[in-house]
């Protein structure tokens, strides 16, 4: 994963470069310290995932086969860090002091690998964020201000980072959501007759779930939309609270919870609908979206220390956006809405407890 950019950043603390064959990690080595020599061991998560163990030098004995994906975890830290110290003591580098800088969109993977979080920095590439905690040697303190403007300093930043674009990469699954409901809004428009056309593509009707079994109502009716207005509103609520918990989940957590957030917010709406004996059909993302915000509201209580989380003035136009399209748009399944957002505290509880447990 070497960065020649770093190496540039790092030279100018006195740093050098430390070779290595080891494809995720890159070692910098102060050299004209004569006290105590600072050594910083940048780890990239993603690229220590994409090494197969053909090579026994990555390989976890008794545990994986060769040509199996190489796991990074606490013990392989310690086990790459004694390899490390003894490596310098060979090369008469008694006295170093080291800081471990692991790049990784899982904040979870932080926790696992340094949960004393002593020596330990991570940098969150897709949003060039480094966290910097204070149980590290003021000796590294110099480096905080430049590593911080080098990753915000725009999309060069993620050109230098990955060979790819990483902000896209990391919330991949809430741009094919939208791609998903704006395609399908697309096509509905082009047919004659909105309300007929929706009817047909899979909007939801308690009449139609219950008594002629259409069950897949409840799964398609979440990608429907009535009108421009309705998911514009919707999208851009999508994309504000989706990045965030996609990135905090992981994919599939992510998708999870969207669906689950869904199907229940459509269960809500009909059941309800039969109570009051109420014959309307509901589209929209809307349920599935308030889940979202559910899991967004236990997030903030519970990460609020994040770095990574949305600043208030995000918060406020999120609630005002969200406020606005629940009265804008005639007609809103407010049931839906109700059952998504009591969905997302269950299911943000469940895949949380889940993702810390490794399950």
């Amino acid at each position: 994963m070497h960065d020649t950019t770093l190496d540039h950043l790092f030279a100018k603390y006195n740093y050098g470069v430390v070779e290595t064959d080891c494809p995720f990690l890159d070692i910098y080595l102060h050299t004209k310290d004569p006290v105590c020599t600072p050594v910083v061991v940048i780890i990239d998560a993603e690229a220590a995932a994409a090494v197969k163990a053909a090579d026994t030098r990555y390989e976890e004995k008794d545990r994986i086969r060769a040509g199996e994906p190489y796991t990074l975890n606490a013990e392989n830290i310690a086990m790459i860090s004694d390899q490390l110290q003894q490596m310098l003591i060979d090369n008469t580098f008694d006295n170093c002091e080291y800081l471990y800088i692991l790049m990784t969109e899982d904040d979870s993977l932080g926790r696992k690998l340094f949960p004393d979080r002593k020596n330990y920095w991570q940098i969150i590439p897709s949003q060039g964020i480094l966290q910097a905690y204070e149980d590290v040697d003021t000796l590294f303190s110099p480096l905080q201000k430049d590593l911080e403007q080098f990753l915000q300093e725009g999309p060069e930043r993620t050109s230098d980072l990955r060979s790819v674009l990483p902000a896209m990469r990391s919330i991949f699954v809430t741009l094919l959501l939208v791609a998903v409901n704006i395609l399908l809004f697309v096509y509905g428009d082009l047919i004659p007759g909105k309300r007929d056309a929706l009817f047909s593509m899979g909007a939801l009707s308690a009449e139609l779930v219950f008594d002629k079994q259409e069950w897949y109502r409840l799964f398609t009716s979440m990608f429907l939309h009535i009108s421009g207005e309705h998911i514009f509103n919707n999208m851009i609520t999508l994309i504000f609270i989706g990045a965030y918990l996609e990135r905090r989940l992981g994919h599939i957590r992510y998708l999870i919870l969207y669906l689950v957030s869904g199907l229940l917010a459509g269960c809500t709406s009909i059941v309800y609908n039969v109570v009051i004996h109420s014959a309307s059909t509901s589209v929209g993302a809307s349920g599935a979206i308030y889940g979202l915000m559910g899991a967004l509201i236990l997030a903030l209580i519970f990460h609020h220390d994040r770095q990574e989380s949305p600043d208030l003035r995000q918060i406020i136009f999120m609630i005002f956006w969200i406020v606005y399209g629940s009265f804008a748009i005639p007609n809103v399944d407010f049931a839906a809405h109700i059952g998504g957002l009591i969905s997302g505290f269950a299911m943000y509880t469940l895949l949380t407890l889940s993702k810390e447990k490794g399950i």
